[in-house]
């Protein structure tokens, strides 16, 4: 059995937990994960003189009403129930997790090339580990939200001579598409020649229902003014016009001709809870007048 030296890690091993939605993840952004309900079963059971256990058996089900959460990346995911219990597993060595078993799983903080696996019961948890789990199904998705969890585990916590062994069988609501926004900028645009201000317009689609904004900015020359397009409300499978004004600038005028629009497209993925910025362009224009 591999292990290794003692380290002061309690309080550190459960901040980590609790915080696990942290992690970098294999998707645009660092992000906190979208924490739903899941539903399956978690169970957990040792033999006399196991720690982690206390020798008795644990069985949650949200058909019983337990309430349980399932979230991650292809390289680390965490259980949580709430019934005192936490569950992490990581692949090591930067490798993706994948059905499969993994053994001379380490405990946090999860030294070398090694897999991770710690396990937090009520009686708190090891302060040195090892044990082995074993994945039978996994579905990710981004943004550490996750779909599916078939496994088994168990872990000697602490030099006892005995193992926790467990299983966690759990499923989130299917993940919804990115918001993947996507903005046009027309070829074409006005000038109001009184003020000298340009109005551009394009098109605006996306893959979820969302408030989007667009912001950019028109240039031509050392003329450079920016524009705001809020408060547009985007829907699947459909086209939204937009349409934009630069704010009139004391002695800043465009001019009939070519100007260079550049732009982005911002909001929150309603299901990820994710910021999203897109870039547009940059596009030529051509200003006439209004």
């Amino acid at each position: 059995m591999r292990r290794f030296g003692r380290r002061p890690l309690l309080a550190a091993a459960l901040s980590l937990i609790a915080g696990a939605a942290g992690l970098t993840i294999s998707t645009p952004a660092q992000a906190e994960p979208r924490e739903v309900p899941a539903t399956g079963t978690f169970t957990v059971s040792g033999e006399a003189g196991e720690p982690l256990t206390g020798g008795n058996s644990y069985a949650f089900s949200t058909d019983a009403g337990d309430e349980m959460r399932l979230w991650g990346h292809d390289q680390e995911i965490t259980v949580r129930v709430f019934g005192g219990w936490h569950l992490i597993l990581v692949s090591g060595s930067d490798r993706p997790l994948a059905p499969g078993t993994y053994t001379d799983a380490l405990g946090y903080p999860w030294p070398g090339p090694n897999p991770g696996l710690t396990l937090v019961g009520p009686n708190g948890p090891c302060d040195e580990s090892v044990g082995s789990f074993t994945i039978t199904d996994v579905v990710f998705a981004p943004y550490g939200y996750m779909e599916k969890l078939d496994a088994s585990f168990e872990v000697y916590c602490d030099g006892a001579p005995v193992p926790a062994r467990g299983e966690v069988h759990l499923t989130n609501p299917p993940a919804a598409p990115l918001l993947d926004p996507r903005a046009t900028v027309a070829d074409t645009g006005t000038i109001a020649l009184r003020y000298g201000a340009a109005t551009v317009h394009g098109t605006l689609t996306c893959r979820q229902a969302a408030t989007l904004n667009i912001n950019g900015a028109v240039t031509q020359g050392r003329v450079r003014i920016w524009f705001a397009a809020t408060d547009l409300q985007c829907a699947p499978d459909q086209v939204v016009e937009w349409a934009a004004t630069t704010t009139p600038v004391d002695g800043l005028r465009f001019r009939p001709g070519d100007a260079e629009v550049a732009a982005q497209v911002e909001g929150r993925d309603p299901f990820y809870d994710e910021y999203v910025q897109v870039d547009v362009g940059p596009t030529t224009v051509r200003l006439t007048r209004a």
